[in-house]
């Protein structure tokens, strides 16, 4: 398990679930939540260590040739902003409008909803495996780096823009299982310092000869 796929697991792991008989899952809102929470993160990344983006890449890559996955992430990155639109100014919304009408055609086609936020609500608490969950969230995760990357400006305004509270209380009141409130807001500097961080602490083990190269040793 390289250093995004333990991050993917890291933050899927509260909201796991287990059939009395089964094998492990997520809940439909809770994958979507998850995947806007990774790829904010992942882009953050890309974005915080845009000067040492090939390094970056060194987690994800099986050799130590950088510059085809790395353009690759780029391409990638291209096509979510080509599917997006005005009405996106977060990486929630970036999800929402962009990857949700995909997945609910793919993960329930024999369902009678429409392709939209109505159609979240009425699938939220649908099963997702946590094997399709952590295979899906590795691929975001790592075009998502691609984004950071190519789009750091875009990703710093989407990762300081506050959520407007009364669609947040509407989606709540429409069925929504989210918290009461959205949480607070972090400066892109402090939100920054906790990528590097977190990173530091997720590559201490798996990739040490790293953090000299991401200056994460004058942390």
């Amino acid at each position: 398990m390289n250093v995004i796929q333990n991050l993917n697991l890291t933050l899927l792991k509260p909201v796991i679930k287990k059939k009395l008989f089964g094998k492990e899952y997520v809940s439909f809102i809770d994958y979507i939540i998850k995947i806007a929470e990774l790829y904010g993160l992942c882009a953050l990344m890309g974005s915080t260590f845009k000067e040492n983006i090939h390094s970056i890449v060194k987690l994800i890559s099986t050799s130590d040739q950088t510059d085809e996955p790395l353009s690759q992430l780029e391409k990638m990155a291209l096509k979510r902003i080509n599917k997006s639109d005005d009405s996106v100014h977060n990486f929630l919304e970036l999800i929402l409008v962009t990857e949700l009408p995909d997945l609910l055609k793919k993960l329930f086609p024999d369902k009678s909803i429409k392709y939209n936020l109505e159609g979240l609500i009425a699938v939220s608490n649908e099963k997702v495996p946590l094997e399709f969950a952590l295979y899906t969230m590795q691929l975001y995760s790592y075009e998502a780096l691609g984004f950071g990357y190519k789009y750091s400006e875009l990703t710093e305004k989407y990762l300081t823009s506050k959520i407007d509270i009364q669609e947040w209380n509407a989606a709540r009141k429409s069925g929504l299982n989210i918290p009461d409130k959205p949480e607070n807001i972090k400066s892109i500097e402090d939100q920054q310092n906790d990528i590097k961080h977190l990173i530091k602490s997720l590559i201490l083990k798996q990739k040490p000869e790293l953090i000299e190269e991401l200056g994460l040793n004058l942390i």
